[in-house]
């Protein structure tokens, strides 16, 4: 609300309405999903509704694949995190159990897939998830390695996707992956090496919420390997079960299925996702990057929005099922207590006064 008050010449002044800086970083967001919502409407009515509709139709057998590969790269984060928490751990330390881990990066999905910048945001959401396992700074320093890894692992990748797009004569798509390659495996480079340095550790105190746990957090990521070879080759399997769940999405929408083509998709995806990483969902990004070289993929323009549309459609399913597991892990465990307080549980005060 603005503020009137009176100067000294008798007028009265109007103070300018102060903006709320948390309406900022919700409004910069919401126009960019806007804009990727605005770009996938485009698209759809460039290669019509009535076409689309069909294409996916005749997807509707191979959907149940395509979910169970989803699940399966979200598995090899899982399963790379935890290799990460047993090298960090030490001799004395904790790993947190298999059902925290996967429940956690399950809780976390919806957040990796659609946030802004959602790998990092997501990261930092499965640390402080698990930090009751495994203290905050082994936490936090599992969080940076697997941020790192994902962007390293990214880089490798994109060079076969290179190659692959070459074959297909994609030079647009050829530079932009080798681009990509240079750029995020240096960023992946810098966050696993950079927070080695002991004065990340004194920089770190002066923060009050990591007044204690600065030279342990560097000590966490020491612990490390300053490429963790067995966590990386998770990550790499993971992009090549993405690779194949592109492929598998293109074939069920009439494309042909080859390595090549699979490669080139998860190329093309790659570099979107990295251009709209701050789109929610990358919406418009991924679907643009398909779209524009579906020659390249061998499928016509329809396919190519279709398995985009597919690719968003396994990443919703995913999500609502990481909304929906803790609540129903919330109801049974709610169900098992009353049922140890109730009758015949064994577990009910008697309330007798001795």
């Amino acid at each position: 609300m603005s503020v009137s008050q009176r100067g000294s010449d008798g007028l009265v002044s109007v103070a300018p309405p102060r903006l709320n800086p948390g309406s900022n970083r919700l409004l910069i967001p919401l126009l960019l999903a806007t804009v990727g919502v605005a770009i996938v409407a485009g698209m759809i009515h460039h290669v019509g509704v009535g076409p689309l509709l069909l294409v996916l139709q005749v997807a509707a057998p191979l959907l149940p694949l395509a979910l169970a590969l989803e699940g399966a790269r979200v598995a090899c984060e899982a399963v790379a995190a935890r290799t990460l928490y047993r090298r960090v751990a030490g001799r004395h330390g904790g790993v947190p159990p298999w059902s925290a881990l996967l429940r956690v990066h399950l809780m976390t999905y919806a957040v990796v897939a659609f946030a802004p910048a959602g790998r990092a945001a997501g990261e930092a959401l499965r640390a402080a998830a698990l930090r009751k396992h495994v203290g905050v700074a082994r936490a936090a320093a599992v969080g940076t390695a697997s941020q790192g890894l994902s962007l390293l692992a990214t880089g490798l990748v994109s060079l076969p996707c290179a190659l692959a797009a070459h074959l297909a004569g994609a030079g647009v798509l050829v530079a932009s992956l080798l681009v990509q390659a240079a750029v995020l495996s240096l960023l992946g480079a810098l966050v696993l090496l950079g927070p080695r340095r002991p004065e990340l550790g004194r920089l770190l105190r002066r923060f009050r919420k990591t007044e204690q746990g600065g030279e342990a957090y560097v000590q966490a990521m020491n612990a490390l390997p300053p490429v963790p070879l067995e966590a990386l080759s998770l990550a790499v399997l993971g992009r090549g079960v993405q690779a194949l769940l592109l492929g598998t999405l293109l074939f069920s929408v009439g494309a042909p299925l080859t390595l090549r083509s699979a490669l080139v998709a998860l190329g093309a995806v790659t570099v979107g996702t990295s251009a709209g990483d701050f789109v929610p969902g990358q919406l418009g990004a991924t679907d643009g990057a398909l779209s524009l070289f579906h020659a390249a993929l061998s499928t016509t323009a329809t396919q190519a929005v279709a398995a985009a549309m597919l690719a968003h459609g396994v990443q919703l399913a995913w999500a609502l099922l990481s909304v929906a597991a803790p609540l129903l892990a919330l109801k049974r465990a709610r169900a098992d207590l009353r049922g140890s307080f109730g009758p015949g549980g064994g577990s009910e005060p008697t309330g007798s006064i001795g």
